[in-house]
């Protein structure tokens, strides 16, 4: 599944860049991407082999995969990736390419449609919440990266009163937060904070707080 969204996300936005006429090392970020984030690399040498290539980086790792390669940039900056071929039991270089590695987008906490103003109908029928990625540009694949929620905390706001904490734990609502979304009425909010996430690459991060709005 990983290897076919990956390529249709390829297909979305193609950045080229090239050492010469005979190697291609594109990526759909424009030649840039995420601390953490898997991204696949295209690598196309003229007259080389796929089996023959040896591809490596400076900043993380990159594996091969079935026609197609994966960059996993560990740090903010300049992931530089060197392409060489085996020739006569030699490695011959043959180019290397700069890509950009940004930090990556804090991740939303999301129930529901995932909008800041949701209906109490929705809300009060929702089961689980989740954590993703805003990506207005639909660069950054959900399938490359995912979060895991580990906790957060819930209060509604009515009027001008605001219930007790409290905290839900992973990201299926428990009893006490399902019985909350149900007393919601137009114009009152909820209130999500400590919001804390888990990547698909066991990295701990906080999402930033978010208010709801009941229509």
């Amino acid at each position: 599944m990983l290897k076919i969204v990956s390529f249709l996300c390829i297909l979305l936005i193609i950045s080229q860049t090239s050492f010469s006429q005979n190697l291609i090392i594109s990526n759909n970020l424009g030649n840039s991407t995420y601390q953490y984030l898997p991204t696949p690399v295209t690598i196309f040498a003229k007259d080389k082999k796929f089996t023959d290539l040896r591809v490596s980086t400076d900043n993380g790792t990159i594996e091969k995969g079935d026609g197609y390669y994966t960059l996993y940039p560990s740090k903010v900056g300049i992931a530089t990736i060197t392409v060489k071929v085996k020739e006569n039991n030699k490695l011959k270089l043959i180019g290397t390419s700069d890509f950009r590695v940004r930090v990556l987008p804090e991740p939303v906490l999301k129930i529901g449609s995932g909008k800041d103003s949701v209906s109490a109908i929705e809300i009060a029928s929702q089961l689980y919440s989740r954590a993703e990625i805003d990506d207005n540009n639909n660069i950054i694949c959900s399938e490359w990266f995912r979060y895991t929620v580990d906790s957060f905390t819930i209060q509604l706001i009515k009027d001008t009163s605001v219930t007790a904490p409290h905290v839900n734990i992973g990201n299926k609502l428990d009893d006490i937060t399902k019985e909350l979304l149900k007393k919601l009425s137009p114009n009152d909010k909820i209130l999500l904070t400590n919001i804390r996430v888990t990547g698909s690459d066991g990295s701990k991060r906080h999402a930033k707080p978010r208010v709801l709005t009941i229509l």
